[in-house]
């Protein structure tokens, strides 16, 4: 399998800053404005913050896994090419079904979450539906522009949704443990750490979107490496510290429903609301940021899907800028159904769910095309491919039951589409 040669090399490739803010921007996104009230609740006090360091050490197997496959096999698409490659159309369309169902219900979800954040305080007609559809439609127009002027996009959004995050990490430093509350006394709490890195994985996945574009990267062979791990790296340390002010200004931060708006208010002192707006409208900002970077990624999950000749052929055309356009209408079209809908915010932790077994596929990829050497892999690969194996197990087994039948009916229907396609490839 080879990609298709672009028109012109240099506008339709990206490199290795504009790949790491992809990551940072994929990873970063409104879970950790909501998340360290979660993660003290499971983990109370200080130790909590090493809940994402933690977790970024099981992903990081993950993320060398999918920095090696992309860079093995670079075509665009990313555990579809990978699973296909080493087992066949038939599995590798039924990982692609896992991948793109999770991203749109992902960028679907965030949609609704930017949208009810927009129709609260700026009122359109249809309310949250209203906002679902502008968000939707102008961001995509945007990345149907090519990928050069969306990497400048979602570069500046990367960089602009960052400052909030510093600005809290700043007041943190500046104010002294004398001026903030002290911890009153409390029953203790045993940690519960398996739900934790659960919790924590929420906001730090994302770095396996950084591969996904391995057809269109221009640099030495180790920058999809170094954008993957060092995206992954970055925001588990930043996610530490936002962990630390948090607790530091929040004694009871397990029961903070907006923890960082919160401890930006006690941080900030006397005449700080501006403080807390800042970190609101950061919330927004890191939202929409992450929309974008969904809308950008999540057609050419679904283009992948569309190199069977059945049915859903028609989702892999590209046009001469390089974006799958017929994929991103109807990501479009998906975003703008399931955004208007109630209720989707509870999708997040199946979103996650899939996006585990993504790392499976991505794992047992690696494993079986090392050792059949095949794409330039050795053997030698085989060993981050196991680790990932057992970080994933780690993770899932904080998965409820119910959960996994809801993953298991989404598998179901994907065989069933795939066997009643009659072009299907045998």
């Amino acid at each position: 399998m080879t990609a298709p040669a672009p028109t012109d090399a240099r506008p339709n490739t990206v490199g290795l800053g504009s790949l790491f803010a992809l990551g940072v921007n994929g990873i970063v996104g409104v879970g950790i404005f909501f998340t360290p009230g979660a993660v003290a609740a499971l983990v109370p006090g200080p130790a909590g913050a090493l809940a994402y360091p933690l977790t970024a050490l099981l992903l990081a197997p993950v993320a060398l896994t999918a920095a090696f496959l992309g860079r093995a096999l670079p075509v665009d698409g990313g555990p579809y090419v990978w699973a296909r490659s080493a087992f066949g159309a038939k599995a590798g369309w039924i990982v692609g079904w896992v991948a793109g169902v999770a991203a749109l219900i992902s960028t679907a979800a965030v949609f609704a979450g930017v949208a009810s954040q927009l129709a609260a305080g700026f009122p359109l007609p249809g309310g949250r539906a209203g906002w679902v559809v502008l968000c939707a439609v102008a961001l995509s127009a945007v990345a149907f522009a090519g990928l050069r002027p969306s990497a400048w996009v979602w570069n500046a959004l990367t960089i602009v949704k960052l400052v909030p995050l510093g600005l809290l990490l700043v007041l943190g430093l500046a104010v002294t443990s004398v001026a903030l509350e002290r911890p009153t006394a409390g029953d203790s709490v045993a940690p519960a750490w398996g739900r934790a890195l659960l919790v924590a994985l929420f906001p730090l996945q994302g770095f396996e979107v950084v591969p996904v574009l391995s057809g269109r990267v221009r640099g030495g062979r180790h920058t999809l490496t170094i954008a993957t791990f060092g995206a992954l790296c970055f925001a588990a340390a930043l996610y530490a510290a936002i962990q630390l002010t948090c607790v530091r200004a929040l004694p009871a931060l397990g029961g903070a429903s907006a923890p960082l708006g919160e401890a930006a208010a006690v941080l900030g002192g006397s005449g700080s609301s501006w403080v807390a707006r800042v970190v609101s409208v950061g919330a927004s900002v890191s939202a929409l940021g992450i929309a974008f970077g969904m809308v950008v990624m999540t057609p050419r999950y679904i283009a992948a899907l569309g190199e069977q000749r059945n049915a859903l052929g028609f989702l892999g055309q590209v046009n001469p800028r390089g974006v799958p356009s017929a994929a991103l209408l109807a990501t479009l079209l998906a975003v703008v159904l399931l955004g208007s809908l109630e209720s989707l915010e509870s999708l997040f932790v199946l979103s996650s769910s899939a996006v585990l077994i993504q790392y499976v596929a991505a794992s047992a990829s690696l494993i079986w095309l090392s050792l059949r050497r095949a794409h330039g892999l050795t053997p030698s690969y085989v060993a981050p491919a196991l680790l990932a194996l057992g970080a994933v197990g780690l993770l899932a087994s904080s998965i409820e039951f119910r959960e996994l039948l809801v993953l298991g009916a989404f598998l179901a229907v994907g065989a069933f589409v795939l066997l009643a396609s009659p072009g299907r490839e045998r």
